[in-house]
């Protein structure tokens, strides 16, 4: 949502058409449609913990790009860049299974209702902070550069979640705890002694 205010004049600056932001668009579904099983399957293998890392990571390369774009130029480097970030996305199933787990069921639909509308408040209020970094970076006198940071109002969105996507890597790494599973074993043996 951050990039949606400077998106069409991004697709437009490199040279890009309606049709091609059609695509630009498109691909962020395509990531978040192919890695959503593949998140599911690596919540239940490797937990939750290591899945919300790995997408995350998926999410700050995707943004990496996109911050990168206006000093390389290239539709095709957009369209990469979405479909990393519609990747690294891709873990609305994994979260829902995640309060499943850790709630009890009496309080389950409510806390699902409250995850489903924590996603919809991010799409309401991202696009109103993209508007913000447009508004400040669109003045030629906010431009400026260092190395291979270059700030303007199409890079700005890129190096926000850039910043937003890097703190909750360590927010996961050094606050997030998987839920314990009981071990499978232990418990097919409990049940045999039982019947025994």
């Amino acid at each position: 949502g951050v990039m949606y205010p400077t998106l069409w004049p991004l697709v437009k600056s490199l040279g890009g058409t309606q049709i091609t932001q059609g695509f630009i668009v498109a691909s962020f579904n395509v990531g978040r449609t192919i890695s959503s099983p593949i998140f599911g399957s690596c919540c239940t293998k490797l937990g939750y913990r290591k899945t919300y890392i790995l997408s995350t990571t998926i999410c700050l390369m995707g943004t990496f790009i996109y911050s990168q774009i206006t000093n390389v130029g290239g539709i095709w480097l957009l369209i990469l860049s979405q479909l990393l970030m519609g990747a690294g996305s891709g873990t609305q199933g994994v979260s829902y299974a995640f309060v499943a787990d850790v709630t009890p069921t009496v309080n389950r639909t409510k806390y699902m209702g409250w995850a489903n509308a924590s996603q919809y408040f991010g799409l309401y209020v991202t696009p109103f902070i993209g508007s913000l970094l447009t508004k400040f970076f669109d003045d030629e006198t906010n431009h400026w550069k260092i190395g291979i940071v270059n700030m303007n109002m199409y890079a700005a969105p890129g190096y926000f979640m850039l910043v937003v996507n890097a703190s909750m890597i360590i927010v996961l790494i050094i606050f997030f705890t998987d839920r314990i599973k009981p071990d499978g074993n232990r418990k097919k043996k409990k049940t045999l002694n039982n019947l025994q």
